[in-house]
């Protein structure tokens, strides 16, 4: 079983899978898209060579017979798929909940038949579903407890610093952007943020209470300080080689330096994403 619904530029929701007027027919579009991978003939060789490889846009369509009223309902769907507007859709099978927003792109009906029948297609520029019950929050505290209050053992470390660095278990199967947001306790002159495919790495003096955001999301890469209810932009005291490390499917390991091991915390958002359904 799955549910299936729209919500429309105003936030307003139609559940299509339970409701009496509407029968949703069929939905294409749900598995992964289709991707373009662009090669050249190279002289004197056999096969060709690849350039690059892309994940084409996903097309969406689906097939809904409205019941009667059958006025009244086929007008509220021109309500919750305006054309020009972004949408979006919502799915929940037994092991995903996700959503994705996209455009109407046409509406098509026949309405001088005795059954009248919706095409609505929907372009999606990303497309990646999004899980709508999971967004990925990993926190770092470097000092890690381990024993609370009361105790009478003697010679007991109270602490330990995590020098090994962090590992977050990403469960989605597309790489996604991240926010990396650095909450400084002690004063250093840089930070770096190490990760396994390279680093995130700043010059800057930065004071205790200061807050370092580096998001590394496609096209919304981003780097500012917050201090004292000021805003900075630092992306030009980023460290020269420094990458803009999305947070991989499966496991991902973290190191952050600073002056101070303990002078910082650190948490880590994301969105969990999926090719398909």
């Amino acid at each position: 079983m799955f549910e299936f619904s729209v919500q429309n530029d105003k936030g307003e929701a139609l559940e299509l899978t339970d409701n009496p007027n509407y029968n949703v027919v069929k939905i294409t579009g749900l598995t992964p898209a289709g991707c373009t991978i662009n090669t050249a003939a190279a002289t004197g060789m056999d096969g060709e060579e690849l350039n690059s490889i892309r994940i084409n846009k996903r097309n969406i369509t689906i097939t809904i017979i409205p019941e009667y009223p059958i006025e009244e309902n086929r007008n509220a769907l021109y309500r919750y798929f305006p054309e020009k507007k972004k949408i979006r859709l919502f799915y929940e099978n037994d092991t995903r909940s996700v959503y994705i927003d996209g455009y109407v792109e046409s509406m098509e009906i026949d309405l001088f038949v005795m059954r009248e029948t919706f095409q609505i297609s929907i372009l999606c520029p990303n497309p990646f579903f999004v899980d709508t019950q999971e967004t990925g929050v990993f926190s770092c505290v470097p000092e890690i407890r381990l024993l609370e209050f009361p105790y009478s053992a003697e010679d007991m470390e109270m602490s330990e610093i995590a020098t090994g660095g962090f590992t977050l278990n990403n469960t989605g199967t597309v790489p996604s952007g991240a926010l990396f947001h650095v909450s400084i306790t002690a004063p250093t002159e840089s930070l770096t943020i190490y990760t396994d495919s390279g680093f995130l790495g700043i010059k800057e003096h930065l004071q205790a209470f200061d807050n370092v955001y580096i998001r590394t999301t496609t096209k919304e890469k981003a780097i500012w300080l917050e201090r004292g209810g000021t805003v900075t932009n630092l992306l030009p005291k980023r460290v020269s080689g420094m990458t803009w490390a999305q947070v991989e499917p499966g496991a991902n390991h973290y190191r952050v330096e600073v002056d101070t091991p303990t002078g910082y915390i650190m948490d880590v958002t994301y969105r969990v994403l999926y090719e398909g359904v």
